[in-house]
């Protein structure tokens, strides 16, 4: 079985671990709404740690500040000299995103050694951002994020 097809069924005998993601901002941290699904779930095979992320909500919480920043689980750093926080959004991986009656595409990216964050490409419009207060915001109904990660470790 494929890697990719681990991922997108992460519980099974291969190993995968679950862990629990925090969402927090650049400047200040969103509230979540009525939680449907957060799961989060690992893999590390040598220096590469496999992510499979998907978040559910159905009420909306608080939009907070700032990019939306998700953590790595506990006891593993990014290897910034090889996926570098550039400012280019070199992807690490890829998902979907849906808040209300918008959706998007999801490119993953390195923030920092402990966090990734998501840049959507809306499916509506030509806008291209980081997720986060102003754009895909959680102070939304029926938001949804799945994201798949593939990200090299120290």
């Amino acid at each position: 079985m494929s890697v990719n097809n681990q991922i997108n069924s992460p519980t099974n005998s291969m190993g995968w671990t679950s862990f629990t993601t925090s969402i927090t901002a650049t400047t200040t941290t969103p509230t979540l709404g009525t939680i449907v699904v957060n799961n989060s779930y690992y893999l590390q095979m040598g220096k590469t740690l496999y992510i499979k992320y998907n978040f559910y909500q159905t009420v909306p919480g608080t939009a907070g500040s700032g990019t939306y920043l998700f953590n790595i689980p506990a006891g593993f750093s990014i290897n910034t000299v090889i996926e570098s926080p550039t400012g280019i959004y070199p992807s690490i991986g890829s998902g979907t995103i849906a808040i209300q009656n918008f959706t998007g595409i999801l490119v993953p990216y390195v923030y920092d050694v402990t966090h990734y964050a998501l840049l959507a490409y809306a499916s509506t419009t030509t806008n291209v951002s980081p997720v986060g207060s102003t754009f895909f915001s959680l102070a939304s109904n029926n938001a949804s994020i799945s994201v798949g990660l593939q990200i090299l470790i120290n």
